[in-house]
């Protein structure tokens, strides 16, 4: 499957109910809450990942201005591939880069930075490459069995009754392959 060809049958199966917000100061304050722990996530995924020395460790907490890592604390001791933590910490706080920026625009009069827009959806995607090498997942595979997934779930549009009420099972032997993708998928 082409990504064009992904794009549009993901689209056919988007929400676009309204964009009513009931309560706008919820919506901020869970924003903006979620932003500052992004921040804290990607200090901790640098902390982890991207610091080879005590030294590196210590000189990042200055330039961030925090602890990021204290001898008292738990260690982590990985039980899958680190790669794959890295790739999931880093789809989050890409995910979390682009809330800040749409809050920004939301909330606080900002014009919405479409640039930044597209570096944190490259970032994004960035990290779903590491996942699939990791992984030795097919991003085409990826792609083929979640639109199956969607089709099964949505025959033919987005219904707010389906997505309530998933059939769980069907939808798990599409994403493991024990069903055929059904045609044109």
């Amino acid at each position: 499957m082409i990504t064009k060809e992904y794009i549009s049958q993901a689209v056919r199966t988007e929400s676009i109910v309204g964009c009513v917000v009931a309560d706008a100061g919820m919506l901020y304050d869970l924003l903006r809450r979620m932003c500052a722990d992004g921040e804290t996530l990607d200090l901790l995924k640098k902390s982890i990942f991207y610091v080879s020395s005590e030294s590196e460790r210590k000189a990042g907490e200055r330039v961030y201005g925090r602890e990021v890592y204290r001898d008292d604390r738990p260690r982590v001791r990985f039980q899958v591939n680190p790669r794959i933590v890295h790739a999931a910490i880093g789809k989050a706080t890409e995910a979390l880069e682009l809330l800040d920026a749409i809050r920004k625009h939301l909330f606080c009069d900002q014009d919405l930075d479409m640039t930044n827009v597209f570096e944190e959806l490259g970032d994004g995607w960035w990290y779903d490459a590491v996942l699939c090498d990791t992984t030795g997942f097919d991003p085409a595979d990826v792609m083929e069995r979640n639109i199956a997934k969607l089709r099964s779930r949505y025959p033919e549009k987005f219904d707010a009754e389906k997505a309530a009420n998933r059939d769980l099972a069907t939808e798990r032997e599409i994403l493991e392959g024990n069903t055929p993708s059904p045609k044109g998928a």
